[in-house]
């Protein structure tokens, strides 16, 4: 018996694709998906206009500060989330006897520096 994905033989010309991809994203972007996608171009088109980076730099606004600190903030928390997903790098685990363990939680490191260098 043949596997069901390999009951067709599909190629990138053939329109039968591009209807099943319409009919499956349709009430993804009716149903929030497009106000999503316009949220994210409207914060990237905002990112990249010249008055931002003239705040970043110039007076009155000034604020390489903060665009250094939300910097160095995200690559700490990407790093300690990336250390304790993919090495061992905390794995909190108590011996137990319990047949009925339940599940554990080791993300101390990334709560400890999330307020360590939040600024007050």
């Amino acid at each position: 018996m043949k596997s069901p994905a390999n009951t067709r033989n599909h190629h990138i010309d053939d329109k039968s694709i591009f209807s099943t991809f319409s009919k499956l994203i349709t009430p993804w972007l009716l149903g929030g998906g497009l106000g999503l996608l316009v949220g994210i171009i409207d914060t990237i088109r905002t990112a990249l206009s010249a008055t931002t980076w003239r705040r970043i730099v110039y007076s009155p606004y000034y604020d390489l500060p903060k665009l250094v600190w939300s910097v160095k903030y995200g690559i700490g928390v990407t790093v300690i989330v990336s250390l304790t997903l993919y090495t061992d790098f905390a794995t909190f685990e108590l011996e137990t006897s319990d047949p009925f363990a339940g599940a554990f939680f080791s993300g101390w490191f990334l709560i400890a520096y999330i307020f360590s260098t939040t600024k007050t």
